[in-house]
């Protein structure tokens, strides 16, 4: 799951001449709206990635849904 993520996020910002860390940071956002949760705070706090804690979370198929949504629809 987490590479068809990534593979989204990487053609969305080579398709829309974005950084990489930019189309995260969308997804992030939207996801941080969606979920009510600031998944990069969590992240910095537990010393982890913040793919990581979506993970954790069991929450990789809403970070996928989400994706899908914004980048390819």
């Amino acid at each position: 799951m987490r590479k068809e993520i990534n593979s989204i996020v990487r053609s969305y910002a080579m398709a829309h001449d974005n950084s990489y860390e930019k189309s995260w940071n969308v997804l992030y956002r939207l996801y941080n709206k969606v979920m009510h949760q600031n998944v990069k705070s969590r992240a910095t706090r537990r010393h982890i990635r913040p793919l990581e804690v979506v993970e954790q979370e069991n929450n990789l198929e809403i970070l996928k849904i989400l994706a899908v949504n914004l980048f390819v629809a």
